[in-house]
């Protein structure tokens, strides 16, 4: 693809997300920031600021472990105006569990610890009802354990004994290792396990195992509360308003399955870390991203804190991370040896799959294997087979339901709004980026259950049972 159909294929997609001016709409320092748009993906990216409404973005991109571009737009800190740079940090979220799996990993390699093992091995107060669950499947995500997050107070401090604690007392959604969901608990439990096993906090470990070795200067653990240079701050975007995200207990911004601050230069050397024998060895790497499955020959999609997967047959490893008005994608493409790092800071719920988007197109300016076609919409299409209730590992019962010409996901609003358009038989696109689809599948005729998948891999989903 041309840059200029870059250009183009972009401002189409966010002029038509529904997201409208409004008049008398106040023009604010966000709107003054932009910048001076010198190459294709400037021009790209300065319009999706303009049309999604986020205050500030930035981007490395690495080719052939060398940083090829650094693009820094609009605004860290609209109240202070100032601006995105090279040195601004961004809360990164589960981008942080890629680190705590490695080390985990590290740790079995030097035979401190066993990924087999029963987490009671290293956690003694571990309940009798964990006995089966192996570190393993805290990785995998395929332990049973419920999100922690539903039983406390995220704006009280808790301390990792008083969250493990809690933890304890929850019950099992699932047999180990029979199915999956994507819970926090997991990775708080495996930071918990390098700190008994090394004797240092997890992310003091992080730093002189991972941090250090690769020069990543600019990646810490903070709370809002502590003074931290570079600071990007994160946003809500409503109704021509932006706002400030909410505040978080300390304790709950420094934990393990997500608690890093980082710029996009170290997220890219820790990314393009995984194309050598620069902290784990080839075959070691390998293991890491082997697919793992589970009932029914299920691929699990996450490996190591890992999205692994194809675009067009060729291999993409990928890491994402949100939360309270950050979004952070980091993808390494080694057919091309390329990373594309890109944060930004305001919660894009109206446009939901935009991080992995992005980077799938801008990787597509070196190979255009890598972009989305463009999906037409299929009119007329019987959509009352698909109308039921699917019940989803972690999240619980959700309703398929029509909405206009398309359907709808009932049940997993707080995390997409919008329609899911038909594009061919079973298969769905929520619009407009098309990254976030719904693929149902059948069994004698008849619809059994459906694949929710995040992003263009096809290992990045959820399946969910008809009931």
């Amino acid at each position: 693809m041309k840059p200029a159909c870059f250009f183009i294929l972009l401002c189409f997609c966010l002029c038509s997300c529904g997201t409208e001016e409004k008049q008398n709409q106040p023009t604010n320092a966000v709107e003054e920031s932009r910048v001076t748009s010198k190459d294709t993906i400037d021009l790209s990216l300065d319009s999706v600021m303009r049309k999604a409404h986020i205050p500030g973005i930035a981007l490395t991109i690495m080719k052939n472990g060398k940083v090829v571009k650094q693009g820094n737009y609009g605004l860290a800190d609209i109240e202070n105006h100032a601006p995105i740079t090279d040195s601004s940090k961004f809360f990164i979220a589960s981008i942080t569990k890629s680190m705590v799996a490695a080390a985990v990993y590290q740790l079995s390699l030097q035979e401190k610890i066993d990924l087999d093992a029963p987490i009671g091995r290293y956690l003694k107060n571990a309940p009798d009802s964990w006995s089966k669950i192996t570190l393993k499947h805290l990785i995998y995500h395929t332990s049973g354990l419920q999100e922690y997050y539903q039983f406390i107070d995220l704006k009280l401090n808790h301390s990792m004994a008083e969250l493990l604690d809690i933890c304890y007392t929850l019950p099992l959604d699932f047999d180990p290792g029979t199915d999956y969901a994507y819970v926090n608990t997991n990775y708080l439990i495996l930071g918990a396990v390098i700190e008994k096993v090394s004797g240092m906090k997890w992310y003091k470990y992080l730093d002189k195992t991972f941090f250090k070795p690769l020069e990543m200067n600019d990646t810490q653990v903070a709370s809002f509360e502590e003074i931290l240079p570079n600071r990007v701050r994160g946003y809500f975007y409503d109704d021509s308003l932006y706002t400030n995200q909410p505040n978080h207990a300390a304790s709950t911004m420094i934990s393990p399955e997500g608690g890093l601050w980082s710029t996009t230069t170290d997220i890219a050397k820790w990314t393009a870390s995984f194309t050598g024998d620069k902290l784990f060895s080839e075959e070691e790497i390998t293991t890491m991203w082997e697919p793992f499955t589970i009932n029914e020959n299920r691929l699990v999609k996450d490996a190591f804190g890992w999205v692994v997967g194809k675009i067009n047959d060729l291999p993409v490893y990928q890491l994402e991370g949100g939360w309270l008005g950050y979004k952070a994608v980091s993808i390494l493409f080694p057919e091309d040896d390329l990373v594309v790092t890109l944060f930004y800071n305001q919660a894009l719920y109206e446009i939901k799959g935009m991080p992995p988007y992005l980077a799938h197109q801008v990787a597509g300016l070196y190979n255009d294997r890598y972009l989305r076609e463009k999906h037409t919409q299929v009119k007329n299409l019987n959509l009352e087979p698909y109308f039921g209730t699917y019940k989803f590992a972690g999240i619980g019962d959700c309703e398929i339901i029509r909405k206009g010409d398309g359907v709808r996901l009932k049940g997993y609003d707080s995390y997409i709004k919008g329609t899911f358009l038909p594009y061919e038989k079973d298969k769905f696109y929520l619009a407009p980026l098309g990254e976030i689809q719904l693929h149902f599948t059948r069994t004698s005729g008849k619809i059994t259950g459906v694949n929710l998948y995040w992003s263009r891999l096809e290992s990045d989903g959820e399946w969910a049972k008809k009931i």
